[in-house]
């Protein structure tokens, strides 16, 4: 539920057009001064009920014309039953977790996802095709690491909304109208979302809710800004985000992003977003699911042939 009491912001809430407006005029100042950015962050994973915990912490640049990196530090925990499992003369036997180096790579071509257990194997992943920043919201790419999400206009321009309100904030409460699938026709699902203009509409809470027949609604996942900064003048980006997943009303899901250090318009050698991979390694081709061997020919960029959608790659 929320309670909505219009704010002296607006002598009344703007139509959805001028929202779509100013919301696409914030995405492209982030595009304009993201031409170089470097980001530190720490990122965490838990689950409630759970005693263990997944941390992540890196740093990542990226570019307006597509270009990302990062690279990271993940610790994972080695659960007690799993360490009884392991022989005993595995390294890992005392252990209470395992550290893995993660390096991904997106550039104007492909995808490439490096990982380094502590095991010393090197595992790699390349994927084909163009993963772009220019359309995206910061706060996605950053949170997700999917550089393919769609920006929150995007949403926008999808769905079909209820008239905005204001709450006592003075930030504007988006809900759109509910929509179900033929195949389940009493589940009910719709987006709810909370845009900032007193900091340059930003959008810094995502809802996503179900209903089942007329039943009251829940949240089924949620993206919030938990803090931002201005860091660039009108310029507001994240500094702590969470993403959480629910069910049945109760959190069972929770990740937590700590971004410190912005920096935009710096120097970047263009080169920094370019992945070695030492030849001969073992590479897995995400579409065909094939591995193939890294030689100077897939390094130049000749990687194997993707079968069209829908036609089965030959073996």
């Amino acid at each position: 539920m929320f309670a909505i009491v219009l704010g002296a912001a607006f002598a009344a809430p703007p139509s959805l057009d001028e929202l779509i407006k100013n919301v696409e005029a914030r995405e492209r100042k982030v595009r304009s001064a993201a031409v170089r950015v470097e980001i530190d962050t720490e990122r965490g994973r838990f689950g409630i009920g759970e005693e263990s915990r997944d941390s992540t912490s890196g740093r990542m640049a990226f570019t307006a014309d597509g270009a990302y990196l990062y690279e990271a530090k993940w610790t994972k925990p080695i659960e007690a039953d799993v360490r009884r499992e392991l022989p005993d003369s595995s390294p890992f036997k005392d252990r209470s977790s395992t550290t893995t180096q993660l390096t991904y790579s997106f550039d104007l071509k492909r995808t490439i996802r490096l990982e380094t257990p502590e095991s010393g194997s090197l595992n790699a992943w390349v994927c084909s095709g163009r993963f772009g920043v220019g359309d995206i919201d910061v706060f996605e790419l950053v949170y997700r690491g999917d550089a393919s999400i769609k920006s929150a206009s995007g949403y926008f321009k999808k769905a079909k909304w209820e008239p905005l309100l204001e709450d006592s904030k003075g930030m504007l409460v988006c809900i759109s109208t509910a929509y179900s699938s033929p195949e389940s026709p009493h589940f009910r699902s719709r987006y709810v979302f909370k845009v900032d203009p007193k900091r340059g509409w930003i959008v810094p809470e995502r809802r996503q809710q179900w209903s089942d027949s007329n039943g009251p609604w829940t949240d089924s996942s949620a993206s919030v800004w938990v803090e931002s900064a201005e860091v660039a003048p009108g310029l507001w980006l994240p500094v702590a985000a969470e993403n959480r997943m629910y069910e049945s009303g109760r959190i069972m899901h929770r990740s937590k992003a700590i971004l410190s250090d912005w920096k935009i318009n710096v120097d970047i050698p263009h080169d920094s977003f370019k992945l070695t991979i030492p030849l001969g390694t073992s590479v897995l081709q995400v579409e065909t699911g094939k591995r193939f061997e890294w030689t100077k020919e897939t390094e130049e960029g000749q990687l194997p042939a993707i079968a069209p959608k829908g036609r089965r790659p030959k073996s």
